[in-house]
């Protein structure tokens, strides 16, 4: 999934119809890559995207740079579509920084920033201003059908683990 943050809006690519349905803003279709392009900044309005979430790559990355704002920041994420080749004159037109987001050689780089950002995550978690969409809760034992789920890509969002307050033989 791709996102882009225009404003105070996201735009969404997905690859199914099942990930779209799970969506809550308008999707965008897989088409060619200027097609796409043109979806996205039409999406996005004039001004462009401010910040871009690329968690898929391949061609779908450059089509997102495309839309970007000026001053606006594309993170790579991931690669599930393939490794992006992105023309470099992009970034100095677009006066917009491209970083590589690395989360687990971040976190044990700097555990303080870390832990800072867990507790503004839980913050907002408490508050109801985060609502992850939890597609599936398993109990413990139900641990294999959890890894089922995520390796078939049936889970929509976040899958938990259901635990009892207190087992009966504690008491």
């Amino acid at each position: 999934m791709q996102l882009l943050l225009a404003g105070k809006s996201w735009i969404c690519v997905a690859s199914t119809a099942r990930w779209r349905d799970c969506l809550s803003q308008r999707p965008l279709d897989k088409e060619g890559k200027r097609a796409l392009a043109g979806l996205f900044k039409e999406a996005c309005g004039q001004s462009g995207a401010n910040v871009i979430y690329d968690a898929v790559g391949g061609d779908y990355s450059e089509a997102a740079l495309r839309a970007i704002a000026w001053n606006g920041r594309f993170l790579v994420i991931g690669f599930p579509a393939g490794i992006a080749s992105i023309p470099l004159n992009l970034a100095l037109l677009k006066g917009c920084d491209i970083a590589g987001v690395f989360w687990g050689a971040w976190t044990e780089r700097e555990p303080q920033a870390h832990q800072q950002n867990m507790v503004e995550l839980l913050t907002l978690f408490d508050s109801g201003k985060s609502r992850p969409n939890i597609s599936a809760v398993y109990r413990l034992d139900e641990g294999w059908r959890a890894l089922a789920d995520l390796a078939g890509r049936r889970a929509q969002g976040k899958s938990s683990f259901g635990v009892a307050k207190r087992a009966a033989c504690l008491d």
